[in-house]
């Protein structure tokens, strides 16, 4: 309901409704690229919350970074059984945020490559995000390269000055502030960067 929308992201924000809701199969796997900033993050949340909302339990949520850890943790204790429930058995829906950060960490690749080709296979939901679109992600095997850029590859832009307006119009009323239009503007006009960028001004 914060999302503010406009075209910069608009694709990304109805496929994350869409494969939420599971009214569009079409859309697995979902992959969401944009700088740091835009709003990859929001997005993924909202999407696991509505997912709940429409039944979907067994959902986990991780970052890449995480995911490696938890691997690796895994392989060293000798509890990969457990690992591949978690991920393969027991999920209905992953979400793993910044796969870029999986570059150069060639087993964690190809584990996380098999478990999403096993995840659809089971007719499972799939979201992945990155700071750049697959074809960008050089260090990336080719496989996994190929399998996330298989489904709906959804591009966020940075805000236009609408998006702009409205964002820190609602960032202001949320913290108990109305801006002046002549301040709106001059703020709109001058950060043209990433949302962060624009919250970080408006404090």
């Amino acid at each position: 309901e914060r999302f503010v929308v406009g075209p910069c992201h608009a694709l990304a924000r109805e496929a994350s409704i869409a494969l939420a809701r599971g009214s569009q199969p079409g859309v697995c796997p979902l992959y969401i690229a944009g700088r740091s900033g835009l709003g990859k993050t929001h997005l993924a949340r909202a999407l696991a919350a509505e997912a709940l909302l429409q039944g979907i339990e067994r959902t986990v949520y991780t970052s890449a970074e995480s995911f490696t850890g938890e691997f690796l943790s895994s392989i060293r204790a000798q509890k990969m059984p457990s690992f591949k429930r978690r991920f393969r058995e027991q999920c209905d829906l992953l979400v793993v945020e910044d796969v870029q950060f999986l570059a150069g960490k060639k087993a964690t690749q190809l584990e996380l490559f098999h478990i999403v080709a096993h995840l659809l296979d089971a007719g499972s939901r799939v979201v992945l995000t990155a700071d750049r679109e697959p074809r960008e992600l050089t260090d990336l095997d080719p496989r996994l390269r190929s399998q996330i850029a298989g489904g709906l590859v959804a591009v966020i832009e940075p805000p236009d000055a609408r998006v702009r307006r409205e964002i820190l119009r609602q960032k202001a009323a949320a913290g108990g502030v109305r801006l002046p239009e002549d301040c709106l503007d001059r703020l709109v006009e001058g950060v043209r960067g990433s949302v962060r960028d624009l919250e970080g001004v408006l404090i």
